[in-house]
């Protein structure tokens, strides 16, 4: 009697722990679900501060190559070759194109951003005749503009400052750009209009 006692306890002790393994696996699951939650809000947050934004287009200045409702993805640290935050200045960076559709701080109002394609760099000369646009005396041709002709520029002559671009929303017709308040200093540049990701139906490169 006293053996058969002795063998139940032996294998009560030996016996796994199952409610222990239990409470470990779920505590391991929640530890790894809650890494890795925490890990992808990092990687959104570096992305979000320092590399990419989302813009909502809000007007019809950008029609046709952007409508209003698009959402746009804008690579902020294209021309910016400092880190925000810590100010701290790269060794690389890109130039501002002719032609890049850009993301900026309005000039008259810095709680608005805007979004209108360059069209001028530092040093071009800038001269507007009849419903043509000519840079350093050489027409420029804008497949993209929208009713190019119904377009009437007054004639004038600009001669863009350094550290700074001439822009204008391909909808020239309705669109407020540097034709009404001059020159946007480049520091006001947030980033490039890359792709609209949403509608699902317009999704495209944005050139």
């Amino acid at each position: 009697m006293d053996q058969d006692i002795e063998k139940h306890i032996s294998r009560y002790l030996k016996a796994p722990d199952t409610s222990m393994n239990s409470f470990r696996n779920i505590f391991n699951l929640f530890h790894n679900i809650l890494s890795s939650i925490f890990i992808a809000v990092v990687i959104a947050v570096i992305l979000r501060v320092f590399i990419l934004s989302v813009f909502y287009i809000p007007s019809t200045s950008m029609e046709e190559t952007l409508q209003i409702g698009d959402h746009i993805i804008v690579w902020k640290f294209l021309y910016n070759n400092k880190i925000p935050i810590f100010n701290i200045k790269l060794p690389f960076g890109f130039k501002i194109k002719r032609g890049d559709i850009i993301v900026f701080i309005s000039p008259t109002d810095s709680n608005e951003d805007y979004v209108k394609r360059c069209i001028g760099l530092p040093g071009d000369k800038i001269e507007f005749i009849g419903n043509r646009v000519y840079i350093n005396n050489k027409l420029l041709k804008e497949p993209y503009v929208k009713n190019k002709d119904l377009i009437f520029y007054s004639k004038k002559v600009y001669i863009v400052p350094k550290n700074h671009i001439f822009v204008m929303g391909d909808n020239r017709i309705n669109s407020s750009d540097s034709r009404e308040w001059g020159y946007l200093p480049m520091q006001n540049v947030i980033g490039k209009a890359l792709f609209v990701f949403f509608p699902f139906n317009r999704i495209r490169i944005v050139k």
